[in-house]
């Protein structure tokens, strides 16, 4: 998978919101992940920037941030009423902002064991517009790319926590001339 290629958080999101859009064959997919206490809606698919004050990305992360506290994937088709108050209320919200038909939030979690512990560091977000039908080929793909994407992000955050991380690069791009072949 393509999402695999790098290991710089923004660009492994990118990848994983627009290749991952195609791969589950929804209308948008967005990345959301957790930023020291809170969730922030890193990338949205066909976007190059984001506002994260304007209020449908901030209901998006709320949302996410609602489901992945609970560890289960939802999906919803916006007629669900055996869902949990908090969960409810924070779908309606995003639902009256977005519009959305279908909504499926996956919890991204690596697979390692030291890791999986840990409670989900983000979630995947897949909408639908038009369509409001989850089919079991939808859901597959979509598991599958919460999962490889997981795993990817995880290995770039892991990266990012790296220690002087900054330092090292500046002193990779100063000695690069220097090096030769």
């Amino acid at each position: 998978f393509a999402v695999h290629r790098s290991l710089d958080v923004r660009e492994t999101s990118f990848v994983l919101a627009n290749e991952g859009r195609r791969l589950i064959d929804c209308d948008r997919l967005s990345v959301v992940l957790r930023r020291g206490g809170r969730f922030q809606v890193e990338c949205i698919s066909g976007l190059e920037s984001i506002d994260r004050r304007a209020a449908e990305v901030r209901r998006l992360a709320e949302l996410a941030e609602t489901v992945a506290a609970a560890g289960e994937p939802l999906w919803t088709n916006g007629r669900d009423a055996d869902l949990a108050p908090q969960i409810e209320r924070a779908l309606v919200a995003h639902t009256d902002v977005s519009h959305a038909a279908l909504t499926a939030v996956l919890p991204l979690s690596a697979v390692s064991a030291e890791v999986a512990r840990q409670r989900p560091f983000g979630a995947l977000v897949a909408e639908r517009f038009r369509d409001a039908r989850a089919d079991e080929s939808f859901r597959l793909r979509a598991e599958m790319a919460a999962k490889h994407g997981g795993e990817a992000l995880a290995n770039a955050l892991a990266h990012q926590r790296l220690f002087l991380l900054p330092l090292w690069r500046a002193l990779g791009r100063a000695t690069a001339p220097i090096g030769g072949r």
